[in-house]
């Protein structure tokens, strides 16, 4: 499960996703560690190319107590509440790196062992005048494997214009290995 991640101002790719929010006149959220049901800049497909928007982390329970902020991989297909915000908009929120926590409740960051941005793959919907994002996890890989159980789906980015706009691409990426090696 991703529970957190880290956006770092200092990162050249993401400074062009910031300056594009600010283009369109949106205010860019604060960055650094990133928890669920705050905004986050996020890559989505709008009008047939890959735009930038800020996104809030987290759809609202059914019951109306707390947040979903991931959702499985293997299931999302299926879900009622997930299929179709799968299948007709998905996004990629670019982050730094993520967090996950040992089952001794110790906290890992993972980051792209070459530097540079990682892109969660995720899908959202519009509620409450917002869009609202859910990341992915599938299956973990190592090193996060040898911590923790799930990892988000990582999206190359030179994958993320299919991943946008492709859903069988995305249905097919969903199972692929994880393509970006993680330290910690």
């Amino acid at each position: 499960m991703c529970g957190r991640f880290q956006v770092n101002i200092d990162e050249p790719e993401l400074l062009e996703i910031l300056n594009d929010l600010q283009k369109e006149g949106r205010e860019p959220p604060e960055l650094g560690e990133m928890y669920p049901t705050e905004l986050a800049p996020a890559l989505a497909a709008r009008n047939g190319s890959v735009a930038a928007g800020l996104f809030r982390w987290g759809y609202e329970k059914l019951d109306g107590k707390g947040v979903l902020i991931n959702a499985r991989a293997e299931t999302v297909r299926e879900k009622p509440l997930f299929r179709r915000d799968f299948f007709e908009r998905r996004c990629a929120v670019p982050a730094s790196g993520f967090f996950e926590w040992s089952p001794d409740k110790k906290k890992y960051y993972f980051r792209k062992q070459a530097g540079g941005l990682l892109y969660l793959g995720g899908f959202f919907k519009r509620s409450g005048g917002e869009e609202k994002f859910i990341i992915l996890t599938k299956d973990a890989t190592p090193p996060v494997s040898q911590f923790h159980h799930r990892i988000p789906v990582l999206v190359e980015k030179d994958a993320l214009g299919d991943w946008l706009t492709d859903v069988s691409f995305a249905s097919d990426y969903l199972y692929r290995d994880n393509p970006v090696p993680l330290i910690y």
